[in-house]
């Protein structure tokens, strides 16, 4: 029988979810049949018009019945797990009448490794024979899942789950400590979406697209796209790129903000500093930068980095994020230990970080040198021909926890 892989996940800007459209994609590409359930299209198909991947979702909202204050249920949204759970089920029902294994592959616990759980028992008692993928991702382990820790335990513990996959061993290893998950985790390394789009731009086509954005010609641009959430510590981002301005007094440092806007209320002078807010395609930001940073406190993976040496531009991250060995082993920049936040003061914290970045900014042999050495990298490993030998393996029910490299 085939694999059918019908998976639901986040349809926005998170991290997580464009790693699951991406994943989708180049599984659907290499020929196997995906179907991503959910209410809202993701992002990345909406804007490129996917065709690959089939897209479901029922017809209309489930109601409550009464509303206000006699309502059994005052939230409607409260149901989505419901909703997800029974549009997973008449997908495998559909998939298993044709001829196909499903696989449910839950991204993120909640809510929808919950209604992944919900479906995979309900059908196997009826007699569909499905598999369960479950990929959690940061926000269920550090966020949502110290609240609803019984639950979160539960769903990582739970024997109706096939695998556990995840994107890095670093993220694989802590999983096994904070949960006490007592099984093999498979890391699968993801891959960038396809077309090209992430890749070193010539010294000729990087000054036309800086004048087309509006940027110096001879300026040190940082970059850091994120979703600024607090466990990314915008805060010491703008710190260190401060000191860095004030250090290179032979450059200007403009830091370029990806994301939605942080709360700036202090002086940044020198150094210059662009909120470009929300974008839904940074391939170019990334291109004309010349190092990619990034302090994150935790991290499963961290897309944006893989994204950033894709496109050549070395990065510099705390150590703690999923990627980090990779940029360590190709010496695609540098990686520091993480400083917990707490009274040293603000102009003495990741001196480490900031001596890399003045030396990228000064020294443009070595900037150049490790942003090639990322390129190759990230064309070796995040390529969907290498996510695809990497997945191939794990659609057998008989390779459970045997990750390949």
């Amino acid at each position: 029988m085939n694999s059918h892989i019908i998976a639901c996940g986040p349809s926005g800007f998170a991290g997580a979810g464009r790693i699951m459209c991406s994943g989708l994609q180049n599984a659907a590409e290499h020929g196997t049949r995906c179907t991503y359930v959910g209410p809202a299209t993701p992002f990345p198909w909406a804007r490129t018009g996917n065709g690959e991947v089939e897209v479901t979702w029922r017809d209309g909202p489930v109601r409550s019945g009464a509303i206000g204050a006699g309502a059994a249920i005052h939230n409607e949204s409260v149901l989505l797990p419901l909703e997800l759970a029974d549009s997973l089920m008449r997908a495998a029902w559909s998939s298993n009448a044709e001829g196909n294994t499903p696989i449910i592959w839950a991204h993120y616990l909640f809510p929808y490794g919950a209604a992944g759980l919900l479906a995979a028992g309900l059908l196997r008692g009826s007699g569909v024979p499905v598999r369960l993928w479950l990929n959690p991702a940061g926000s269920d382990i550090w966020e949502v899942g110290p609240q609803l820790s019984e639950l979160a335990t539960g769903l990582l513990s739970d024997p109706g789950v096939d695998r556990i996959v995840t994107y890095s061993s670093s993220f694989a290893a802590e999983l096994s400590v904070q949960y006490r998950v007592d099984r093999p985790v498979d890391v699968l390394k993801p891959c960038l979406d396809g077309n090209g789009r992430y890749r070193p731009l010539s010294a000729v086509d990087r000054a036309a697209a800086r004048r087309r954005l509006g940027l110096p010609a001879d300026a040190f641009l940082i970059s850091m796209h994120s979703n600024m959430r607090p466990v990314k510590a915008p805060e010491d981002v703008l710190s260190v790129a401060r000191r860095v301005a004030g250090l290179v007094d032979s450059r200007k440092v403009v830091l370029l903000l990806a994301g939605p806007a942080p709360s700036v209320s202090w002086d940044l002078s020198p150094l210059d500093i662009r909120i470009l807010g929300l974008l839904r395609d940074v391939t170019e930001v990334l291109q004309v930068s010349e190092v990619e940073l990034n302090l994150s406190r935790h991290d499963s993976f961290n897309l944006s980095l893989a994204e950033a040496m894709a496109c050549g531009i070395p990065v510099v991250t705390t150590d703690v994020v999923g990627i980090a060995p990779d940029i360590h082993h190709c010496e695609a920049g540098a990686t520091v230990p993480l400083e917990p936040p707490g009274p040293l003061d603000p102009r003495r914290r990741y001196r480490g970080v900031v001596d890399a970045l003045c030396r990228f900014a000064l020294r443009e042999d070595e900037r150049s040198a490790a942003g090639r050495r990322a390129g190759k990298h990230a064309a070796a490993v995040f390529s969907g021909e290498a996510h695809w030998t990497r997945l191939r393996p794990l659609l057998s029910p008989e390779f459970a926890g045997v990750s390949p490299l």
